[in-house]
Parts: C-alpha cells; structure tokens; sequence
C-alpha cells in the first residue's frame, strides 16, 4: 500500500495536482469513548484459547494482556 501511494505521489506533476483531489475538514470532538474488547461475546472454549496463546512462548505471547483479559472477563460475569 505504501508503494501504491508513492507511486501516485510521484505520479502527480505537482502539489496543486495532488490538491486538488483532496478534501480537508476540521471536526470538533465533543466525547471520548475508551471500549475494551476482550472476547466477552465468545464461548468459554474460544476464550481459553485465546488466553493460552497469550501465556505461552511465541509472538502472541503477552502476560499483561491475558492479565486485563482475565480479570474484564471475571468482571463481566463472561469468563470461564
């Protein structure tokens, strides 16, 4: 996708080129709204799994976030 968008950027003979197939805007925010998503709505088997991917060695592993899962899962009445 970079190299796609290099490409176009390379590809236009200036700025004003480039512009003019833009549009900017300026929107206020009135509200910030943090959600956490943590497997609530899957079955108790799917979130097991996901909790041991994050416990044992690999490249999904991550303590802290099987942590915070665990503990949103106990809380919402939708752990194992």
């Amino acid at each position: 996708m970079c190299a796609q968008i290099r490409n176009r950027l390379s590809a236009c003979g200036s700025k004003r080129e480039l512009a003019q197939g833009s549009l900017g805007f300026r929107m206020p925010i009135r509200r910030f709204v943090c959600k956490l998503k943590m497997s609530q709505d899957q079955d108790g088997h799917s979130q097991a799994q996901v909790l041991a991917a994050l416990r044992e060695p690999g490249p999904y592993r991550n303590e802290a976030l099987a942590a915070d899962m665990e503990r949103t899962l106990r809380l919402n009445g939708s752990g194992r």
